[in-house]
Formats: structure tokens, C-alpha cells, sequence
């Protein structure tokens, strides 16, 4: 497997294997399924370890479907955060995590203290109902195909009323200071008619 640097490296990889079509012995043993699969690819042969550890150092890394206690994301995550107390750089790392009600601030305190920025949905107490990423992401992508279009629609859906909080937590604050940082969404947000409300001056400062 390459070293995934920018200039040498691009597209999908499916670092703990994929299930073949047909069944092929070769290939189902290529899983990483046990913890002994888990030991050899992390750390006796140390094949992902490498290759994990180089994409937090290129790469903007997103986390879906890991936990906080997932040991891949615990160790790799503590070990760069040495890294950075020694002066070492690297891009921001953000993850999907979910939340029962009520956690929300806990949850993200969890998150942040391993140097990563959560992006969390709520899963109804009593249920494994994680619809709320899937909706997520569907949305990611439709407003990513959209380009700019995508977030002058964010802008005028949300901004021409009086947000109900300032905190960049809350989904409408937060979607609409998103698209604000494309420069080509900003003039939408200033030319609308009538004005947005004295309200949005504070999420903005």
C-alpha cells in the first residue's frame, strides 16, 4: 500500500479489506476481521498503522462510524497529539459522533479533548436510530453538488430570519456561517431584501 502523500496518492481505499463478489480464499483472508487480523495490520506488520498515521499527516481527516473509545482512533490520535506538543503540524481531523439527549456538550468535550472536532447527531434515548447521520450526509452531498448555488440556498433559507442562538452549535447558525465562508455567498447575504435581522451581528462577530 503507498505512503498517501498528496503528490503520490488519491482515491478510495478500503484499508480492512472488502468483501469479494465471489468467494476467494485470498481475498477473505486480506480482512481485517479479528484481533488478530487487527494485531498483525496494526502492529506487528504495522501495514495500516503506517498508512493511518500518514493520512493525519496530508490529510484532512473525517471519522464515520468510529467512537471515541475505538482504539485505532484513541492511540493514533494521542500519539499526534505528542507530535504537535514537539512543534509538528498537521490538518484538522473531525469526526461524525452521535449523542443521546442531553449529552451534547459532554459528547463534545469527549471529542475535543482527543484533537478532534466532532460533528454530532443525536440518537433517540432507547434506540440505535442513527437516521440523523445518513440524513447528514445526503445533505452533504446534495449542497456539494450544488457549489455555490448550494450555500446561497442555505443563505437565503435561514438568513432573512432572527437565528434563535448565537452558537455556532445550533444547526441554522451553523449552516449559514458554513456557506458564509465561500466568498461568492457573502454578497447574497448582504443584498437580501429585506435585510437579515440585527440578531445574526452576533454569530458573525
Amino acid at each position: 500500500m503507498p505512503i498517501p502523500k498528496p503528490t503520490r496518492w488519491h482515491g478510495v481505499v478500503h484499508l480492512h479489506g472488502l468483501l469479494p463478489d465471489a468467494l476467494d480464499e485470498i481475498d477473505l483472508n486480506r480482512l481485517v476481521l479479528t484481533s488478530g487480523d487487527f494485531g498483525l495490520a496494526y502492529l506487528t506488520e504495522r501495514w495500516a498503522a503506517r498508512f493511518v498515521s500518514e493520512l493525519f499527516r496530508y490529510y484532512t481527516v473525517y471519522f464515520v462510524g468510529y467512537s471515541i473509545n475505538d482504539p485505532v482512533l484513541r492511540y493514533m490520535m494521542d500519539a499526534l497529539a505528542v507530535d504537535e506538543m514537539l512543534g509538528e503540524n498537521r490538518p484538522e481531523a473531525f469526526a461524525f459522533g452521535d449523542f443521546k439527549h442531553g449529552g451534547q456538550s459532554q459528547a463534545m468535550l469527549d471529542w475535543e479533548a482527543k484533537g478532534v472536532t466532532p460533528l454530532l447527531y443525536e440518537v433517540p434515548s432507547g434506540t440505535q436510530d442513527h437516521s440523523g447521520l445518513h440524513l447528514t450526509l445526503k445533505e452533504w452531498v446534495d449542497t456539494y453538488r450544488d457549489g455555490v448555488r448550494g450555500k446561497e440556498m442555505i443563505v437565503a433559507q435561514h438568513a432573512s430570519t432572527p437565528p434563535l442562538t448565537s452558537s455556532r452549535l445550533d444547526f441554522v447558525v451553523g449552516r449559514v456561517l458554513w456557506a458564509l465562508t465561500d466568498g461568492l455567498a457573502v454578497k447574497p447575504f448582504a443584498d437580501l431584501n429585506p435585510v437579515p435581522p440585527l440578531e445574526w451581528l452576533e454569530p458573525l462577530a
